[in-house]
């Protein structure tokens, strides 16, 4: 069982599920009281877990798909919105436009998330001494501050999501043992008659 579910948490579950419903239906009988017994806590936190583990990874895709919009944004249309309000007051080529974007729009549009989020950072940074850009410093500042807060809550989100993957695979493991137990019992139990055990 363990290994038929290793890479399934859907299939451990419709095992689990379907064992767990046919010993629901001799559970007045021994041994299949005692196999339902000990199989149905083992099943209900394992379905507990597996209800929040997918509910945690919708959420999770929910958070990544905002920051991936946020720096879809950024690469479009707020880094050619930035750059050209920046050329109004210095042109492109002077000091002060080379010391704001140095490599032009290309560290905006191109790396890791946290690359893109750091050109920000960096662009904020260098618009505090330009008196003239105020305003484009403020829409920066307030850009960044939603691309971090994005970044922060997305990647707590995926942390949680392997947290909760760890304690599911903890649970369909003691699923599947119990499982096995049960199967050992029913092939001694059905060991003159195998074609009852279904």
């Amino acid at each position: 069982f363990i290994n038929v579910t290793q890479n399934s948490y859907r299939q451990c579950k419709k095992i689990a599920d379907y064992t767990l419903a046919a010993l629901q239906q001799a559970i007045a009988q021994a041994p299949f009281d005692a196999l339902h017994a000990d199989l149905a806590p083992l099943v209900s936190n394992y379905n507990t877990l597996y209800a929040h583990w997918k509910s945690q990874l919708g959420f999770q895709k929910g958070k990544t798909s905002q920051l991936n919009k946020d720096l879809a944004h950024l690469q479009s249309e707020k880094i050619r919105q930035w750059d050209v309000l920046i050329q109004m007051q210095y042109s492109q080529g002077s000091a002060e436009y080379v010391a704001l974007l140095p490599k032009r729009r290309k560290p905006f549009q191109l790396g890791s998330q946290e690359d893109r989020i750091a050109a920000v950072a960096a662009l904020s940074k260098s618009l505090a001494n330009m008196a003239p850009l105020a305003a484009v410093k403020a829409e920066v500042d307030d850009f960044l501050s939603r691309l971090q807060a994005n970044f922060t809550v997305q990647k707590g989100e995926k942390s949680t999501t392997q947290t909760d993957s760890a304690a599911l695979e903890n649970a369909r493991i003691a699923v599947c043992v119990q499982l096995y137990a049960t199967l050992g019992t029913l092939m001694v139990h059905f060991k003159t008659k195998p074609e009852d055990a279904g």
